[in-house]
């Protein structure tokens, strides 16, 4: 059998694939296969269908799911699972979509897999809805944990939400870190992403003690390793977790501050508040530094990927939350959130 070397695989390397997805960042699935020393990718969905041929077993299945779009994990049997059945056919376990954000859900797929490759969907399920904490915060890419617990408390459930995020975001500004300096970004950058990754280590505890009071154990936030991205990408995960989703946050934050009627919670915020505009501040001073770095066209895809978050935090931030936990944390009417959005749209955004 023939071993692909790194470099065979660098040589192969390409912006197409049978699958793709930017969340926040862009990928491309392909299917590289070797016959004697020769070494091919199959780079679309006609091209994996011809390879495969007849679906004939369960790994087959799995990836033409995988290739229709769909989530497969290895782990928990409710969002990955396969099994084959006597008529050649075979039943797939799978998932779409995502639980972060009021309005989101995350969905299982009972799917059948035909020998000629037909993807059929049999029943669906909601196996999660998304929150509003999960709109402030620096998520980082790769991370494969949803911070999702059982507590019967909503407060426990909201504040170990929090925690996990504020978690995610220690490695979210470790890698920006790493990445500015390779990209060769000015000393101050760096210093301040490092500094912001000690400010998400305190906002963890600070969250996770909230949780606690109120009976709630927060999840470890999981993030896969990820090599560092051309420059284009820490721009584009710039404009939407930092310019959009940090700087929201930070506004929130102080309202938070000013109303929480919860006083250990208001007493957090204060400090939070002031460490999230801080926050906001770098990736407006790194959107400014990448962008006179990168070609026009990059530029446009910047601003359009900002515009885009934009619209999917008003999406967000519009839907209704139980109003007592409106009242002990101190966050907006859904009118009154819009209205900050449009607020910052007009003086920052646009």
């Amino acid at each position: 059998m023939h071993q692909v070397s790194e470099a065979e695989l660098e040589a192969l390397s390409s912006e197409k694939g049978f699958r793709s997805n930017c969340a926040p960042d862009c990928y491309a699935h392909y299917l590289v296969t070797t016959r004697g020393d020769a070494v091919e990718a199959h780079t679309s969905q006609e091209a994996l269908h011809a390879f495969l041929g007849d679906i004939d077993t369960s790994q087959e299945a799995l990836l033409q799911v995988f290739a229709g779009g769909y989530d497969l994990s290895c782990t928990a049997l409710e969002k990955g699972a396969v099994k084959a059945n006597a008529d050649g056919t075979f039943n797939v376990v799978a998932t779409k979509g995502f639980a972060c954000g009021e309005g989101s859900k995350l969905t299982q797929y009972l799917l059948e897999v035909t020998p000629s490759g037909e993807v059929h969907v049999k029943q669906t399920h909601i196996l999660e809805r998304g929150t509003k904490g999960c709109t402030v915060g620096r998520r980082p890419a790769g991370l494969r944990s949803d911070g999702s617990i059982a507590c019967a408390d909503e407060l426990g459930q909201h504040f170990a939400l929090i925690a996990h995020l504020e978690e995610a975001s220690i490695t979210a500004f470790l890698r920006l870190r790493d990445e500015l300096a390779l990209h060769g970004a000015a000393v101050e950058l760096q210093q301040a992403a490092l500094r912001s990754a000690l400010d998400e280590v305190a906002h963890t505890e600070v969250c996770g003690r909230l949780a606690r009071r109120h009976g709630a154990t927060p999840a470890r936030a999981v993030v896969a390793p990820l090599p560092p991205r051309p420059l284009l990408e820490v721009a584009l995960d710039n404009a939407v977790e930092g310019c959009v989703r940090e700087t929201y946050g930070a506004l929130l934050a102080h309202h938070q501050a000013l109303h929480a009627g919860d006083d250990e919670v208001r007493e957090a915020m204060v400090r939070i508040a002031e460490d999230e505009t801080r926050h906001a501040d770098l990736s407006w001073a790194i959107d400014r530094w990448a962008v006179e770095q990168l070609p026009s066209a990059e530029q446009e895809a910047v601003r359009a990927a900002r515009q885009r978050a934009v619209e999917a935090l008003r999406a967000e931030v519009s839907a209704p939350t139980d109003a007592a936990l409106l009242r002990a944390l101190g966050l907006p009417e859904p009118e009154v959130a819009v209205a900050m959005v449009d607020l910052l749209s007009r003086e920052l955004w646009n």
